[in-house]
């Protein structure tokens, strides 16, 4: 296929680190028209590229909400969501292929009803998944195997999954990447809200905030959803906790914490990955402690420290604060690093090479 005469259509949800808009964002970058079908939109979706409409960041917000007073209707408006999300995708694959062009239908991170894909499956349409949760944690993903042509795997340590039973072809891996419109090297903050020794931003879970504990008597920042409900069990996050941030703030205290931590704390079987937060601190050019992940050390070599315990945590902090040089060479190295192999750029091309589509340099 030639990338001009090839229309892709990623279906994705508005959360995952805004995932679908930065992968279409790769796409668009390198000439392909590709739109995005969002799955968590009541009543249908928004076939447009670029950020979620006010719409569906408003229902998201309503939907944190609504899932902890209100589960059964959580259920309900996510099957409604999805339901429609796959009306319009069929309706767009016909309308597509009425146009002549052929159709790539790209799955990220978001799970499709089987009686959507067998839908699919009756088009002249490619499909494929980026599928970014170890299967080990869904085992509902792995009926759905058979139906894509083409499957990525953003760890290796999760591959072998992808290989048994089910699954005839050999997934590629694939790992997360990072947006270079979002994620670049920009002058310090002066704000004092910006600024800190070590800062985290990501969403709550009882085990980050058990993991930061190693280092709340330091200047710690933490940012990001939900961290209010921890408050309880961890009070010393009151005065540590500064909200929620745009993406353009997520890329100031990158550029001006002393220390950002990447990957943390969420225990996963088989094994937690290299997430997004790694890449794009590094295209920041900051510096970070991340969380073990075995992937990490073979994307960037030892431009990321990697710790496993508080303890180690701990230790490294007090290290790194005393060594400013130390913290900026490996940083650039970093950046250097993702710069050049690790954008949504980059990983569009990967997955349109094996889908047998054309892409001129």
């Amino acid at each position: 296929m030639i990338l001009k005469d090839t229309k892709i259509i990623i279906v994705g949800a508005s959360w995952y680190g805004h995932w679908a808009k930065d992968f279409w964002e790769g796409l668009t970058e390198i000439g392909a028209d590709a739109e995005i079908i969002y799955t968590n939109l009541v009543g249908g979706a928004q076939p447009t590229g670029g950020t979620p409409s006010l719409r569906t960041q408003i229902f998201a917000l309503a939907k944190r909400f609504l899932r902890r007073f209100a589960p059964t209707v959580v259920d309900f408006v996510k099957r409604r969501s999805q339901s429609g999300a796959e009306r319009t995708l069929l309706e767009r694959a016909d309308n597509v292929i009425a146009s002549g062009k052929k159709v790539l239908v790209i799955f990220v991170w978001t799970p499709p009803s089987e009686t959507a894909l067998r839908e699919l499956k009756k088009r002249p349409v490619a499909l494929a998944l980026w599928q970014g949760e170890p299967t080990a944690r869904d085992l509902g993903w792995e009926p759905l195997f058979d139906y894509f042509d083409h499957l990525f795997c953003v760890d290796d340590d999760w591959m072998a999954r992808f290989a048994e039973e089910r699954n005839r072809r050999r997934a590629i891996l694939l790992p997360l990447a990072t947006n270079p419109r979002i994620h670049r090297p920009v002058p310090p903050s002066n704000d004092p809200k910006y600024q800190a020794d070590v800062a985290f931003v990501g969403f709550y879970r009882p085990q980050r905030a058990d993991m930061l504990s190693a280092i709340k008597h330091l200047d710690l920042k933490i940012y990001g959803y939900d961290w209010e409900e921890g408050f309880h069990d961890f009070p010393w996050m009151r005065e540590k906790y500064f909200g929620t941030l745009a993406d353009e703030e997520v890329n100031l205290i990158f550029n001006t914490a002393k220390i950002s931590i990447g990957t943390l704390g969420i225990t996963q079987n088989p094994g937690p990955t290299t997430t997004q937060r790694t890449f794009d601190i590094a295209l920041a050019g900051g510096f970070q402690i991340s969380g073990w992940a075995a992937l990490t050390p073979k994307l960037f070599g030892d431009a990321v420290v990697l710790f496993r315990t508080k303890e180690e945590l701990a230790n490294l902090v007090k290290h790194y604060l005393a060594r400013p040089d130390e913290r900026r060479d490996m940083a650039e190295r970093a950046r250097l690093i993702a710069t050049e192999g690790h954008t949504y750029a980059h990983r569009a091309r990967v997955i349109l090479k094996a889908c047998g589509i054309s892409v001129n340099d």
